[in-house]
């Protein structure tokens, strides 16, 4: 951004003011400006306040910062020194913020944890309710692998409930 308004004010801090901008975004009480923090904190490396500031939008009631926070969370569970149960555990709390909220694009992601935490049955449920709401190849694939590390009576009992849902 700086080289684009470089050869036009060359002495560009003088006439902005990054600080004061930050306080007042951070002063106004909306969910999509807590989040624009919390991106630009994150880009810069600052993770800390990222959180921070994603957690709050998503106590504002932000389906989208509950998506990222499972996320971040999931992806890297080493971050917060806690053992990968305890940050999978998190994450699904954030998830299933989100999935209370109407985001169906958390519930492959609730069955996706449950399925690491080895809760299978509940896991194909929310493959389910994801396959019926975005039928995807993926979502799919990831319903067969359960079905197989399940075996045969408990895969015909589950593929009679899928079909059984539509």
């Amino acid at each position: 951004f700086y080289s684009l308004t470089e050869s036009k004010v060359p002495e560009w801090d003088k006439y902005f003011n990054a600080a004061g901008l930050i306080q007042k975004l951070y002063s106004i009480n909306d969910a999509k400006a807590t989040i624009f923090l919390s991106s630009i904190s994150l880009s810069i490396g600052d993770r800390e306040n990222g959180m921070y500031l994603l957690t709050r939008a998503a106590t504002q009631g932000s389906e989208s910062a509950c998506n990222a926070l499972g996320t971040l969370y999931m992806a890297d569970p080493y971050y917060h020194k806690k053992s990968k149960d305890e940050d999978l555990t998190t994450s699904l709390y954030w998830f299933i913020h989100a999935y209370r909220r109407k985001s169906y694009e958390s519930v492959r992601n609730i069955g996706f944890i449950l399925e690491l935490k080895d809760d299978l049955i509940k896991s194909v449920h929310f493959y389910v309710m994801h396959f019926s709401l975005d039928p995807s190849f993926i979502t799919a694939e990831l319903m067969a692998q359960i079905f197989i590390r399940l075996g045969n009576k408990v895969s015909d009992k589950m593929c009679k409930y899928c079909v059984s849902l539509g």
